[in-house]
Parts: structure tokens; C-alpha cells; sequence
């Protein structure tokens, strides 16, 4: 079969691991444990990829690249260097195959959407209003400030990154604007929209404190990368 010489795109990984030591005679044979045409799947250490060579040899060089964990490559040529598995990815691009398993991996289930659940929040209280305008989050996520790992443990992406869209949680204590969330049960927010230009997100809000509890209280914040964001 005639090898693709497409090069692969960078990935860029934040270290190697384990790859240094490894000795290998110059004797090479084709073996049968993924075929060419087939896909692998690189099953490393999530966040850190395997290097990409230029010969299942003993004197290969790094290529410079690498390619992330859970990433599905097609298989080219597949040979075997002192017993040890190497797959050819196009060209003169090779990976060990001690760091991938045969076909592609399934994703990983998706975060449960929880807008069947009935709202179990005390009413006029922030977490109340929050998830009667964004129903997908859970009813038992706890205080405000306790939203972020409750919607982590489940599988949400949480972080820093202001969104659209997303449910946005203040830490006790911290400033929304120019008051700042119960110090001991913070507060919880939906981001009608971001402003990247000026880093200010739009919310809407409930909570005792405003002239109504059940929302919506719109507001426009700065500083906004500062906060934590659950994704849907």
C-alpha cells in the first residue's frame, strides 16, 4: 500500500513521560496486532501525549511532536522492533504501541441534564432563580459557592471562561460588582452574555437581597475571568 505523506497536525502536550531508556535492536518484522487500515487510540495519561518518531529504529529521532491521550490515528504499517509493537501513521511518522489500545475509544458520557428535576431550592433565594432559567442544573448542587465542584463531581465542564449562556458561581465573600456574595454561602448567577473586549459579563439573578427575589435582577460585572463558570 502506498503511504500517505500527509503530515499529521501538531499537538501540543505539556511533558513526555516514561519514554526515555528504551533500547531496540535494528531487526524489524511485520506482526498482526492492529493492521494497516485500521485505527489505534493513544491510552497514555490524560493531558499528556506520546512522542511521534521517524523510525520504530534504535537510533530514531523525535519529531517534536506529540499526540494527545484518547486521540484516534490510522495505521499505515504496523512492525515489531526486539518485540515491541510500532505503528506507522503516514510517512516517516511512528508511535510505540505499548501506548495505544486497537480501535477508537468511545467519549466519555456526557453530563446528566437534570431539567426533569423539580426545583428543590428554598424560593427567592439565587440558587432558586438559577435553575428556573437554566433548568439543565442540578437540584442538590448546595450553596452558591458550592455549585462548581458539585457540577464537576457530575461530569460539567467548569473553569474560569466566561460564556453565554453558562451559570456563573462567586466564592464567599467575593465582589459582584459593587457588593459582594454572602460570606458564608456566596452566590450563584446566569451569564445572559460576555463582553471579551472590556472582560464584563451580563447576569440575571435572584436572591432576598433584591427588590425581586425571583429574579430576573440584571447587572453587568467586570473582572469577569475571575469567577467560575459551569458549561452546559
Amino acid at each position: 500500500m502506498k503511504q500517505s505523506k500527509k503530515h499529521l497536525s501538531a499537538i501540543l502536550a505539556a511533558a513526555l513521560l516514561g519514554l526515555a531508556g528504551l533500547g531496540f535492536s535494528t531487526q524489524s518484522q511485520s506482526v498482526s496486532a492492529a493492521q494497516a487500515g485500521e485505527v489505534v487510540t493513544v491510552n497514555y495519561v490524560p493531558g499528556y501525549g506520546i512522542a511521534l518518531w521517524n523510525s520504530p529504529q534504535a537510533d530514531h529521532t523525535f519529531l517534536g511532536r506529540t499526540l494527545g491521550h484518547g486521540t484516534a490515528w490510522k495505521v499505515f504499517d504496523v512492525k515489531t522492533v526486539n518485540g515491541n509493537t510500532w505503528y506507522n501513521l503516514g510517512g516517516d511518522q511512528w508511535i510505540d504501541g505499548k501506548y495505544t489500545v486497537d480501535g477508537q475509544v468511545s467519549q466519555a458520557p456526557s453530563a446528566p441534564d437534570h431539567s426533569n428535576q423539580a426545583n428543590a431550592y428554598p424560593w427567592g433565594q439565587c440558587t432558586y432563580y438559577v435553575k428556573m432559567v437554566a433548568p439543565w442544573v442540578g437540584s442538590y448542587w448546595g450553596n452558591g459557592n458550592q455549585w462548581g465542584a458539585s457540577a464537576k463531581r457530575e461530569g460539567y465542564t467548569v473553569n474560569n471562561t466566561p460564556a453565554a449562556g453558562a451559570v456563573v458561581s462567586f466564592a464567599a465573600g467575593q465582589l459582584v460588582g459593587n457588593w459582594r456574595a454572602d460570606y458564608t454561602y456566596g452566590h450563584v448567577a446566569y451569564v445572559k452574555s460576555y463582553n471579551a473586549w472590556n472582560n464584563t459579563i451580563t447576569i440575571t439573578q435572584g436572591g432576598m437581597g433584591f427588590s425581586n427575589p425571583t429574579g430576573p435582577n440584571t447587572q453587568t460585572i467586570g473582572n469577569a475571568k475571575a469567577f467560575t463558570y459551569i458549561h452546559r
